[in-house]
């Protein structure tokens, strides 16, 4: 999927309620043709889900996509950080641009590695897939 996509999952996974089309285009700052493409291939994948016109909401398994990748971000992001002492200040956004293209089985052998590290280097806290909290929202780090 791309980075756009991953932004758009992000924005109705933090919102934790339907959005409009056009507070979505607002707060991606983007044109609403632009929005309503990238809402409606995000549909079609069965990430998104449409309430009612001009209405959408992420579905199931876009929420586990979107905690899946912060999972993946967070085990990366410590990796790169802890065991390879690399500090980089653009180390979240150099991690960002590969993290999806990793198998998972890479990421779960990282984070058994890593002794399934519970915060990000940034505090922030990484979600384990199984062990996932339905009622909690996870943060994406993009320090």
């Amino acid at each position: 999927m791309m980075k756009r996509s991953l932004a758009y999952l992000m924005l109705f996974y933090e919102s934790n309620k339907p959005l409009r089309l056009n507070d979505v285009a607002k707060k991606l700052n983007v044109k609403m043709p632009s929005a309503l493409e990238t809402i409606s291939r995000l549909i079609v994948k069965g990430y998104l889900t449409k309430i009612e016109r001009g209405k959408f909401q992420i579905s199931e398994k876009g929420k586990q996509y979107v905690e899946e990748m912060i999972w993946r971000h967070a085990v990366l992001e410590w990796t790169f950080m802890n065991k390879l002492n690399i500090k980089s200040k653009d180390l979240c956004k150099a991690i960002s641009e590969f993290e999806e293209l990793l198998p998972k089985e890479i990421i779960e052998k990282l984070c058994e590695m890593n002794e399934h590290p519970y915060t990000c280097p940034h505090n922030i806290e990484i979600p384990h897939p199984g062990s996932i909290s339905s009622s909690r929202k996870y943060k994406y780090c993009e320090v």
